[in-house]
């Protein structure tokens, strides 16, 4: 669907990582403006909830975040992938590693088995099911002696979010429509919902979590939920989110754009204090890409490139940051995805 794109960009206020930051009084400089020249229906995809297991990975204090490229590997303009099993059956114990490609060079693998030696998983319990996780290791040595690394995978999670590919309607091709009365009274918005599903040939049961005001919208939402399925469903409750949006000729949507994390910051209503992050420990600078759910539940946080288990308290902490917005607009950032940079320095709250 054809749009034009009017986009209003403000400059966002600078302030000292080193002090307290201040409330920015004009929290506009974060967003953008499009016009719509088309009535449309939105949605995301289905969503799961982050892997609880993952979310607690941790290295041991002193640690080092990254890998060192081995120098004659380097010299000799070597490069490799290591891919890694990592499985965990104690909180203070060292993962059992399986290297899946043993034909890379064989200094490339003692650098990754010496780096995930030194990764825990502390919200494990002696007598649980291991914990399975998946990483990858690209060593590049033309690109000034990088070693990217996969953000790591829950094997156990990414079943489920696999069978999230089985949610279908009934009525194949079926969307949410645009009820005629709310598009006279130019009515627009977001809905964010929680659907558990408790038996494949049955509708989830449905969680408002976010509701734009307009009542014939939300009905339309619920007439198009009652329709859906999970037949690949097993004996266990599944839950997954969704975010349907409303857009029509003429009328505007606000959305996050691209940002700085102290712009993000100047702009936030609440955050957890007092903390402190040293991103220079985190393999700075970096990018990270935001999908905006505030105050609603917390925002999903992804890295960009290339992933470093130091972040994952400073991604955690950011993940529940809101900002300074009132309901309304609150409903109208919904489900915004923009990229935050994050410099080198520190950040002291």
């Amino acid at each position: 669907m054809r749009v034009s794109v009017l986009a209003s960009f403000l400059c966002f206020l600078k302030f000292n990582m080193n002090t307290t930051l201040r409330r920015a009084t004009n929290w506009f400089s974060l967003l953008g403006l499009l016009l719509f020249l088309s009535v449309n229906v939105n949605a995301q995809q289905y969503e799961l909830a982050p892997s609880p297991a993952l979310a607690c990975l941790t290295l041991t204090p002193g640690a080092p975040s990254t890998i060192e490229y081995p120098e004659a590997l380097y010299k000799s303009k070597s490069s490799g992938k290591v891919i890694v099993d990592l499985e965990f059956f104690d909180p203070e114990a060292a993962p059992k590693v399986e290297v899946f490609d043993q034909y890379v060079e064989s200094q490339f693998i003692l650098v990754v088995k010496k780096h995930v030696a030194q990764f825990r998983l502390p919200c494990i319990k002696n007598g649980d099911a291991p914990v399975h996780f998946r990483q990858e290791y690209n060593f590049l040595p033309h690109d000034s002696r990088r070693v990217v690394s996969s953000t790591p995978i829950d094997l156990a999670h990414q079943k489920k979010i696999k069978q999230l590919q089985c949610i279908a309607h009934i009525k194949p091709g079926t969307r949410p429509r645009f009820p005629v009365s709310a598009l006279r009274r130019g009515s627009q918005g977001n809905f964010f919902v929680a659907l558990r599903f408790n038996s494949p040939d049955q509708p989830p049961v449905v969680t408002w979590l976010a509701a734009a005001s307009d009542s014939h919208l939300k009905e339309s939402v619920a007439d198009f939920v009652e329709g859906l399925r999970m037949p690949c469903l097993d004996d266990t409750p599944f839950v997954s989110t969704f975010i349907y949006s409303f857009n029509i000729e003429g009328g505007s949507r606000v959305f996050l754009k691209d940002s700085d994390l102290l712009g993000f910051l100047s702009s936030a209503r609440e955050m957890q204090k007092p903390v402190e992050f040293d991103f220079d420990t985190m393999n700075c600078p970096f990018d990270l890409r935001v999908n905006y759910r505030r105050p609603y539940a917390p925002s999903g946080i992804g890295e960009l490139e290339n992933s470093n288990i130091a972040r994952k308290p400073f991604l955690a902490w950011l993940s529940k940051v809101t900002l300074d917005l009132n309901e309304s607009d609150n409903n109208r950032v919904l489900g915004s995805i923009f990229t935050l940079h994050v410099p080198c320095g520190s950040l002291k709250l």
